[in-house]
């Protein structure tokens, strides 16, 4: 129900089901103003999508809710969870090319909290999306490949969605508090959901869609598939919030 849910209101699929309707409006009932109204909506929504104003007002809400961790030495926590963001399914590829940008970004971010802080266990995390491949487990070998240090560190790679993420961190970190490492736009969503485990958690967002501060320039005002990537990145957080609330699997 999620995904069709999901599939149907992501602004490129409902933007094409809305041109499709007018086609529909315009050929099959003979409704020429009807139709014409419909394809102007689904081309002008499509360029909204698009636009960095658009994207901005979109992500921002989700982006900007919690502030980077700039010093960890400042909060105390024994761990220290970074969840997964996906995988490269081409085996063929040397294993730092394995991670997807998220994933990469939120280790990177895991590893130099880690550095910063003394005795904290760096949790990683995110279930096999291949036979014998776990998000898990090549963050992991991406230490390794790095020299990175690998001590202090414990794979929970059982876990299919950020749901499954906070039941294994619950079971495992009874005595949190957790330093929770995410991309920013997915922070708001993980938050709720930890929190939801009744897991303390102090936020650390990484991997953000939208620079922070910037100059605005002409490049800002055209559209782009970049633009509509992050407004579809940004209607997948709004669902899945909203599909949170509604099992009851969301904290405050």
């Amino acid at each position: 129900m999620r995904i069709l849910l999901s599939f149907i209101i992501l602004p490129f699929s409902f933007c094409v089901l809305l041109a499709i309707a007018g086609i529909l409006v315009r050929t099959v009932l003979n409704r020429r103003t009807l139709g014409n109204g419909l394809l102007i909506g689904a081309a002008a929504l499509l360029l909204w999508f698009s636009s960095y104003p658009g994207a901005y007002l979109l992500m921002t809400p989700l982006e900007r809710k919690y502030e980077p961790l700039i010093d960890p030495e400042t909060v105390s926590a024994q761990y220290i969870a970074v969840l997964g963001g996906g995988i490269n399914y081409d085996t063929s590829l040397p294993v730092t090319a394995r991670l997807t940008p998220s994933s990469t970004r939120r280790l990177a971010e895991g590893i130099r909290i880690r550095n910063l802080m003394d005795n904290a266990m760096l949790i990683l995390l995110g279930g096999f999306e291949i036979e014998g491949s776990s998000t898990a487990g090549l963050m992991l070998e991406n230490m390794i490949a790095l020299d990175a240090d690998t001590s202090n560190v414990v794979l929970l790679p059982g876990n299919r969605n950020t749901a499954d993420e906070a039941r294994a961190v619950r079971e495992y970190a009874v005595d949190g508090p957790v330093i929770l490492v995410t991309s920013a736009w997915h922070m708001p969503r993980s938050v709720a959901l930890f929190r939801g485990q009744n897991i303390e958690v102090i936020p650390a967002p990484s991997d953000h869609a939208l620079y922070r501060s910037i100059s605005i320039g002409f490049k800002h005002f055209i559209w782009s598939p970049e633009y509509l990537n992050i407004s579809h990145t940004a209607f997948h957080e709004y669902v899945g919030i909203l599909w949170g609330w509604l099992r009851g699997k969301m904290g405050k």
